[in-house]
């Protein structure tokens, strides 16, 4: 065999175990939590301790301490309640903006010093059961019903006997929502919608107001007017949004009226184009644009509206989460040359089912200037903000609406409300689980995003009814 023909077939046999390797190793373009095989936990636990979500009210609370919790591959017995047929996922995530971002908590209340923590995510029949927080090999936290439930593992050993449902009549299934009785309540929301229209190479914003009031979850009437109709302590403002032009210059006039005329609020700035990002009894948060297309975040108190009084992040926060915030703005200064932190320049926003706080930071690099937009990491004041909870996890709502935009949840934690790209949904809760049938639905504009959410419970839902 000659040189040529030697190397020519090294050549193809290059290439053929080229082939094979990179088909091998062909990676997916989407990469989800990995499905385990065997529960890392499994074994014998004990509750040490509980801990309820400071801002929910429970009826009644159930005491698990000193109860068993038995972790197998197919099974989780958390004191009587008794899971199957169930799978699991892990991730690793920052423990910090985990619990800030799902829970609305800060680590120091769960008093968790790590600082990733791994979470054991439990389904059954790929429907979101309960997650559980993984501190190390012998303790972890439960989330479970707005509680987290401490425990401490004793055995990695179980005795299949406390495991064997037949033979043990006091362990309840998960129960069949169908089976649940439905409570008889009168609940009412108020929604300020907002869709944005461009004009040519100007945009505008438009705003209405729908409200549904369900009695009993079979009598639901749904009302809605133009503009926002604000409730607050001393009755209904009409909140209006006007364009209007000074020394041939467009600009927004916004008047909030009380509905009796005695109390006009307005803000007196003719210099900007302003969006509504959120507005609620005694703030509002704006967007404002200025004529060369500059951006900046503002939050305004309603009863200083009139003297153009901004709320500072101080103002809002304690001085250990304003520290904090500076020093994570700070990091980026070894990138950027110098970085101009202006405490007015905040607003917020909606994700995943709550009111987010989030900035804007000025920097100069190379000697030009440029903005850039942050999370603030810091739970959102009861002062801005006065009811602003889930009393189901946002991930368990997924499962039942792929499609999920934003949610709400009623005080009395009976009513789901959910926005689609083009619907706005309710459904049923009973004891934490959603009823798949729809109680309404109403079309909506892809374009629109909810920036208001008022609740009326009992004989407030006939009052506002009547504003309509």
């Amino acid at each position: 065999m000659n040189k040529k023909s030697l190397m020519f077939i090294l050549i193809i046999m290059s290439l053929i175990l080229s082939s094979c390797k990179f088909e091998k190793y062909k990676v997916s373009n989407t990469i989800n939590s990995p499905k385990l095989l065997k529960n890392p936990l499994e074994g014998e636990w004990l509750i040490e301790d509980q801990k309820i979500i400071p801002t929910i009210n429970l009826e009644e609370e159930e005491d698990l301490v000193g109860k068993s919790v038995y972790i197998k591959d197919k099974a989780i017995l958390i004191g009587d309640y008794f899971i199957e047929d169930i799978n699991y996922s892990t991730k690793n995530v920052k423990a910090e903006d985990y619990l800030l971002y799902k829970y609305k908590l800060e680590p120091d209340f769960l008093k968790i010093n790590n600082g990733r923590i791994s979470i054991l995510t439990i389904k059954s029949d790929d429907q979101f059961v309960l997650d559980i927080i993984i501190i190390d090999k012998n303790k972890a936290i439960i989330y479970r019903n707005n509680k987290f439930i401490y425990i401490n593992k004793i055995s990695d050993q179980i005795d299949s006997k406390k495991m064997d449902i037949k033979n043990n009549n006091r362990m309840t299934r998960l129960e069949d929502p169908k089976d649940f009785s439905e409570k008889s309540s009168s609940s009412g929301i108020l929604l300020g919608l907002k869709e944005r229209i461009i004009e040519g190479n100007i945009e505008r914003w438009e705003y209405r107001t729908v409200y549904i009031k369900i009695d009993d979850l079979k009598d639901i009437k749904i009302y809605e007017k133009e503009d926002i109709l604000l409730p607050r302590k001393n009755g209904f403002y009409d909140v209006e949004i006007d364009r209007k032009t000074k020394e041939l210059i467009p600009f927004d006039n916004i008047s909030i009226k009380s509905k009796d005329n005695i109390e006009d609020l307005q803000i007196h700035d003719s210099k900007f184009f302003k969006e509504i990002l959120y507005i609620g009894n005694d703030y509002i948060s704006l967007e404002n644009t200025n004529n060369m297309g500059e951006k900046t975040l503002r939050v305004y108190p309603l009863d200083y509206l009139t003297e153009d009084k901004n709320l500072l992040l101080s103002e809002a926060l304690d001085k250990e989460t304003i520290n904090r915030i500076w020093k994570d703005i700070k990091i980026k200064e070894t990138e950027k040359t110098k970085i101009y932190f202006d405490e007015k320049d905040f607003g917020l926003m909606r994700r995943n089912g709550y009111w987010i706080l989030v900035g804007n930071v000025k920097y100069k690099s190379n000697g030009e200037k440029k903005k850039e937009d942050y999370n603030i990491r810091a739970v959102t004041p009861n002062s801005i903000v006065n009811y602003d909870e889930l009393s189901i996890p946002w991930s368990y709502i997924k499962t039942k609406v792929p499609d999920l935009v934003d949610a709400f949840t009623s005080p009395n934690g009976d009513i789901l409300i959910v926005q689609t790209y083009n619907k706005i949904k309710g459904y049923h809760i009973s004891n934490n689980i959603i009823i798949d049938k729809e109680i309404f639905s109403i079309e909506i504009d892809t374009r629109e995003s909810i920036i208001m959410n008022e609740w009326a419970i009992g004989i407030y839902t006939d009052l506002w009814e009547d504003e309509f």
